[in-house]
């Protein structure tokens, strides 16, 4: 089926409209994919986490706590007003998990151990019990902060498993502090502080060690911190809406989860109100959707990778999830390669990066491949996440972005664990988990 991306050419530099042609269907997925197919689809879900620990973005007029500050979006109440708000007030420090702590969330933390409310033997969270109609109890809420991090079983698992991961560091950290009673919460609260912290520090060597090495150009990875200097921070609108976009080109149709398929539209999370027990049900092998360090990328795991296509059955409330995409991009306004911002950027990358980005190259570049013809200005103000995906797929090598994806990747996440100021006291326990890798996470956290 057609998409429904626009043409529109808006003012100079500002989100419009996409080229006139299909990008998410079946056809255009098989050809971008090939060839792209080297990551494993775990880290589709992981990303997803992290996307959802840098931002949560909402209106203004949704956020009445909030003011307007000088980095909003303001152009004299036109068409082209946008004003948001990130509801993660500390980027990548695992608020989408750990939310305001366990004094402020009782549905959460168990009261009296503040760990997560999460049993032994389960996969995702336990629901959050309250009398409905006629008596029945309402599935939907549940032991999770960010309800975002219900999208899809998959995500909802791997939350759960940072979650477990958590209570396994505070109950190896509880003895070295002294306490006592069950109910000694003095020192419960302090096991809380360090495990948040500890937690925090794998979090973060995931990220750097393991994620971005995934997903970035090893010339971008091998640059110094001197020659990523100049290069300045996007906006968050942009980061949120343009560089996090490009991962919903990396869902797959299938899955193996361990001898058998699934489908993606078993597991998307369809309504809110979804108990998830079917899915809860099957059995996945998360060394299918890892990178083993021992034997590296799995043989028979599925794999993705960035690239100028989405999958058709990746949808949200109805909809082609890339249709949403669009319609976001035009009323959060992020940067375009026809903003001035932009233009300075990329103006300052080296020339054989620099020329492959330039508008009407790109444009040929993708005209030769879909066979029609692709107007320079729809890519100049086309959503930069678009952007990102076109230089992925002609640029990214082993299913990885561009080199500019790559820099605005790597420059807001380095830049965001620079800014994290939580820390508590080093509990200086020599034999604490440390995992090396998610999967290495996975293995040691009880399930």
């Amino acid at each position: 089926m057609p998409n429904t991306f626009t043409n529109n050419t808006p003012p100079a530099g500002r989100a419009g409209g996409l080229p006139p042609f299909d990008f998410s269907s079946r056809a255009w997925r098989d050809i971008s994919i090939a060839g792209k197919e080297h990551i494993p689809v775990g880290y589709t879900y992981f990303g997803q986490l992290i996307g959802h620990d840098l931002g949560n973005s909402t209106p203004l007029a949704n956020a009445p706590f909030a003011r307007e500050t000088g980095d909003d979006h303001d152009y004299g109440g036109d068409d082209w007003t946008r004003i948001r708000h990130n509801l993660i007030e500390n980027p990548l420090t695992l608020e989408t998990i750990y939310g305001p702590g366990p004094m402020m969330l009782p549905h959460l933390y168990d009261p009296n151990t503040f760990l997560f409310r999460v049993k032994p033997g389960a996969i995702i969270s336990q629901p959050y019990r309250e009398p409905g109609p006629q008596g029945r109890n309402i599935q939907s809420v549940r032991a999770l902060y960010d309800g975002r991090n219900r999208d899809t079983t998959i995500l909802h698992r791997l939350t759960v498993i940072w979650m477990k991961f958590h209570n396994k560091v505070a109950l190896e950290i509880e003895p070295a502090l002294g306490g006592g009673g069950t109910f000694d919460k003095v020192t419960k609260l302090a096991a809380y502080a360090q495990a948040r912290s500890h937690v925090l520090s794998i979090w973060h060597k995931l990220i750097q060690t393991e994620f971005l090495d995934i997903f970035c150009d090893p010339d971008v990875m091998a640059m110094t911190p001197q020659q990523m200097a100049p290069f300045a921070v996007v906006d968050e609108a942009t980061l949120l809406h343009g560089v996090f976009r490009t991962f919903h080109a990396l869902p797959r149709s299938e899955y193996r989860f361990t001898q058998r398929h699934r489908s993606l539209r078993e597991f998307l999370l369809g309504r809110p109100d979804n108990d998830e027990k079917v899915s809860s049900s099957w059995k996945l092998d998360w060394r299918l959707f890892f990178h083993d360090l021992a034997n590296g990328v799995p043989a028979d795991g599925t794999k993705t990778g960035l690239c100028a296509s989405c999958s058709p059955d990746l949808m949200a409330r109805g909809a082609p999830v890339l249709d949403l995409d669009v319609i976001t991009a035009q009323t959060t306004d992020p940067l375009t390669l026809a903003s001035p911002d932009m233009v300075a950027l990329i103006a300052q990358l080296p020339a054989p990066w620099a020329a492959q980005l330039a508008p009407d190259t790109l444009a040929q570049r993708l005209s030769a491949a879909i066979g029609q013809p692709v107007a320079t200005e729809a890519l100049g103000n086309c959503p930069l996440f678009f952007v990102l995906m076109l230089e992925a797929q002609f640029h990214g090598r082993d299913g990885r972005f561009g080199p500019l994806g790559s820099i605005l990747l790597r420059r807001a996440i380095e830049t965001a664990m620079s800014r994290t100021v939580f820390r508590a006291p080093d509990p200086g326990l020599p034999n604490l988990s440390k995992p090396g890798s998610m999967l290495a996470l996975i293995s040691t956290t009880p399930i």
